[in-house]
């Protein structure tokens, strides 16, 4: 029997269907992500038009795959916060794990090129979304429900609006709900509790942990600064 040290930060991969068993001779610590199959077949088909169903994710063990660790890190990052957006975050993130894995452990991973969309969202697809969410910020706005308003598949509609404004549809939320909470801000008979539901955020906490992270100082400091 071969005994060797695995180091830190190693992905498994267990493949839809199958059945694994590994033996591991000490304690560790492991994060474990499931991975509904239909978002597989669903991201298989947007990335494969047509060939889809040809790809299927392998089982791994102990691979290094650094842009694995990232995303499986976020995931344990976002499942530690309170947050009304998390719905939005888990979406996005389960198709770009898929997407992943459909393009770097999949069957037919090392064969072929995946279809890429080089270009981004037309004038006219951009300036329906951004209105969309401008005017609905204090709801739970979903990758599916932007996608549906353009009539583009939830990777495809990612892929795209990245391509257009050089930043994820989640973080463009983020960013849009801190400067609608910039303007309210100024209105000093407005609690920091009211600014963090107008602007769609969980809690004022979870306000202020975002405002911070993007403003570089808590909403209450800011607050002063503009009055």
């Amino acid at each position: 029997m071969n005994r060797d040290t695995l180091p830190a930060n190693l992905v498994s991969i267990t493949a839809p269907g199958e059945t694994v068993q590994y033996f591991i001779g000490s304690s560790t610590i492991a994060l474990h992500v499931y991975l509904k199959v239909g978002v597989l077949r669903e991201v298989a088909e947007e990335m494969f038009p047509g060939h889809g169903a040809d790809r299927s994710v392998i089982s791994v063990f102990a691979a290094n795959d650094h842009i694995l660790v990232s995303f499986l890190h976020t995931i344990r990052e976002m499942l530690s916060e309170d947050s009304a957006s998390n719905p939005l975050k888990i979406e996005y993130l389960s198709r770009a794990l898929a997407a992943h894995l459909l393009q770097r452990h999949s069957s037919s991973g090392t064969h072929g090129e995946v279809r890429a969309w080089q270009h981004g969202l037309g004038n006219g697809q951009l300036r329906l979304i951004l209105g969309y969410i401008e005017d609905n910020l204090e709801l739970d706005i979903s990758i599916g429900d932007l996608a549906a308003l353009v009539g583009l598949g939830r990777v495809q509609f990612m892929r795209r609006f990245k391509c257009s404004m050089r930043m994820s549809a989640y973080q463009y939320v983020m960013h849009a709900r801190i400067r609608r909470a910039k303007s309210l801000l100024k209105q000093r008979q407005l609690a920091l509790a009211d600014i963090a539901l107008i602007c769609g955020f969980a809690s004022q906490s979870h306000f202020s942990s975002v405002f911070k992270r993007l403003v570089n100082m808590p909403p209450a400091q800011y607050r002063r600064t503009v009055a």
